[in-house]
């Protein structure tokens, strides 16, 4: 019982706080579902052929707190690009390009492609994306559907994708990478005769897209009408928009195949336009061919820009020696003295990882290259720990872009952030505002400024900061912690006044203060707000002991999360109120024991230990996360009992967390 306070007195709190629950819950509900029905009214007839599905998704997650498997399944298995290119794309296990962003990492999708369920390409539909195969006979085969032996992975951290798979008398190995600059798509296909014949036939490859400038968003596709030509090349045109797909090789005896819905010699107009590039091959037994495709986005009649001539005039291997080399250089700068060996691999993934999501022209930091599931936008709580994750491994330039350049352009009028935004200032989520976000950015802020010391980089920043603590101050509650909303989770459902919102608020306030004052501004509000928050974190969340039912105020639960360790560190709020050992045996009961494993906060764990000087527990921790990667390397969102994986993959979060996490025990 909190002292002070009789038995009625308890009770009649906790019932003005579940209504309070009650009305704050069902009227965000209300405007989440008036952002869904808006994002669902603007496509087209032709489009529900992919949105069918997605409203019944929309709707469990709205009212059930459930995402089905349109969203928790990830089809995409690699994903290329550069930190300075804004194409990029994304490719299944069986080697089909089923992710094509451009001109902005993290702004739209040129190539729909679903899978309902799990398994091989389970009903997805199966002529849409990108891929190769051979025409035998007068006959198709395609490699990612007819082929066997498939294989997937990383050449080290080049940043090339080598891919294999072997159909009927022929094998194909693939190469596929941004060359860097080039704002292109590289698919280096080498052919080869496994039979004992000699073969003529044609090699032939496949695309269907829609180019398009707009906002796809939540669970949502929506088209354009597109112009496909094919001559010597390929080439879909937005009749809609200002940008244009090319795709070509450089190859002799190339033909091109279009179709669609009205289709005119070899054009077509329409949407959903499937083209295709054909190359006649003759091999002898055991021989090879190698044919590159090429793929660039452009805007307007202009050629693709900046197409160095070694695109088409090197050969594949001295063009894959070049961007080996350039990945060699861009790591050189890493951070790396300290990191211990056994983490070395998936540190420098992780790094590398991070840079590919980079939008070099927005500053954005993409969550993750997948249209399935909508995790192509930037959030501003993951683009924090991408931030800091980006300089402390040594990339400190794009973490401040990120902060100072993509952020404030994004920030609404009164200072919150919505939920995401693609890389253009799309708003491309459901939820209106998530109250953790705007501590979460000045803390961000402050921790590249200790970083780096830049406080030219805390000017820029500041108009931004100063909004965002403005704000927050704004939404803090009659009970001293920041008004009930969804936060981390982002399930309706989670409408809630919750630690980890209040923690880092609580260290936001903090670190404005010391923003403020590095500036010459007084910053005594801002430490007066930290001290409310705090107080109220521990006399709402705590005083009760372990079993508070308000844990988790107007959410009913009473146990803290695994995330929850952001209370010890970095927030440090659980020092200064003198509970840190208290949190602690909490979150080290819980460590290893859920059912669903989320990998950012295993991995938040991690750092705790690290920060409390548990080497052995951290590494353990660490090394357990290492061993749950894809075939590609990547870290995954979300591992459950049985040890499959679902949601996305990779997650920007999850690679800077192993980062953060390492660079508090090796880096600090």
């Amino acid at each position: 019982m909190t002292r002070g306070r009789s038995t009625v007195e308890n009770a009649v709190i906790e019932s003005v706080g579940q209504l309070a629950s009650l009305s704050t819950g069902t009227r965000q509900r209300m405007q989440m579902a008036a952002n869904g029905l808006r994002h669902l009214s603007k496509p087209s007839v032709a489009d529900w052929v992919y949105n069918r599905s997605h409203i019944s998704s929309l709707c469990s997650w709205l009212f059930a707190g459930e995402l089905e498997a349109l969203q928790q399944f990830n089809p995409t298995a690699g994903f290329v690009s550069t930190p300075i290119d804004g194409i990029g794309a994304g490719f299944t296990a069986t080697g089909r390009l089923s992710t094509l962003l451009f001109p902005h990492t993290g702004f739209t999708h040129q190539i729909p492609f679903y899978v309902s369920g799990r398994g091989h390409e389970q009903q997805s539909k199966p002529m849409e994306g990108g891929f190769a195969g051979i025409e035998l006979a007068n006959e198709r085969t395609w490699f990612w559907d007819d082929g066997t032996g498939h294989e997937i992975e990383y050449r080290g951290h080049s940043g090339i994708l080598d891919i294999t798979a072997a159909c009927d008398d022929f094998v194909v190995t693939e190469s596929a990478y941004v060359y860097p600059g080039s704002e292109t798509v590289v698919r280096d296909f080498t052919l080869e005769n496994t039979a004992k014949e000699r073969q003529t036939c044609s090699f032939v490859y496949h695309t269907r897209a829609n180019v398009n400038d707009n906002d796809q968003t939540f669970a949502v596709w929506n088209s354009n009408i597109n112009r496909l030509t094919g001559s010597d090349d390929l080439h879909w045109d937005d009749v809609q928009g200002p940008y244009e797909l090319r795709i070509w090789s450089n190859a002799d005896r190339v033909r091109t195949e279009t179709d669609g819905a009205l289709s005119l010699g070899n054009s077509a107009v329409g949407k959903y336009l499937s083209g295709r590039l054909l190359v006649d091959v003759t091999l002898p037994p055991g021989e090879t061919e190698d044919i590159s495709v090429f793929i660039s986005g452009t805007s307007g009649s202009a050629q693709p820009t900046a197409t160095p001539s070694i695109l088409t005039d090197a050969d594949q291997k001295e063009r894959q020696e070049a961007v080996e080399s350039w990945w060699e250089t861009w790591i050189s700068d890493l951070e790396l003295e300290n990191i211990p060996d056994s983490f070395t691999d998936l540190y420098v993934r992780s790094a590398v990882t991070l840079g590919k999501l980079i939008d070099p022209k927005s500053g954005s930091l993409s969550a993750s290259p997948n249209l399935q599931p909508m995790y192509y936008p930037s959030w501003i709580r993951d683009n924090a720990f991408g931030a800091v994750a980006l300089a402390r491994m040594g990339k400190p330039e794009p973490a401040k872009e990120l902060l100072a350049g993509f952020c404030p352009a994004v920030q609404e009028s009164d200072g919150s952030f919505r939920q995401c935004y693609n890389s253009k200032g799309g708003f491309t989520g459901i939820i209106a505002v998530e109250n953790d976000q705007q501590p979460l950015f000045v803390w961000a802020v402050a921790e590249v400024y200790r970083e780096t010391g830049d406080e030219q980089f805390v000017e820029r920043a500041w108009p931004a900061v100063e909004q965002a603590l403005d704000y927050t101050i704004d939404v803090i509650d009659g009970n001293g912690l920041l008004a009930a909303s969804p936060d981390i989770a982002e399930y309706p459902s989670d409408v809630r006044q919750s630690l980890w919102t209040n923690a880092f608020a609580y260290r936001g306030f903090q670190d404005g203060a010391m923003l403020a004052e590095l500036r010459g501004e007084d910053g005594t509000p801002y430490r007066r707000a930290a001290r409310i928050v705090g107080n109220a974190i521990k006399r709402e969340l705590f005083d009760q002991g372990p079993s508070n039912p308000s844990r988790l105020v107007m959410n009913g639960g009473s146990e803290v999360m695994l995330y929850d360790a952001c209370a010890i560190y970095p927030t440090e709020w659980a020092d200064a109120y003198d509970t840190d050992d208290q949190l602690f045996a909490e979150l080290s009961h819980m460590v290893g024991s859920a059912w669903d494993d989320w990998v950012p906060a295993s991995l938040m764990s991690a750092a705790m230990f690290y920060s409390r000087g548990d080497q052995e527990q951290g590494d353990a921790l660490i090394k357990e996360m290492s061993n749950e990667t894809t075939e590609t390397g990547y870290l995954v969102e979300t591992r459950s009992q049985d040890g499959s994986y679902y949601f996305a993959s990779p997650l920007a979060w999850s690679h800077a967390a192993f980062i953060y996490a390492l660079a508090t025990m090796y880096l600090d």
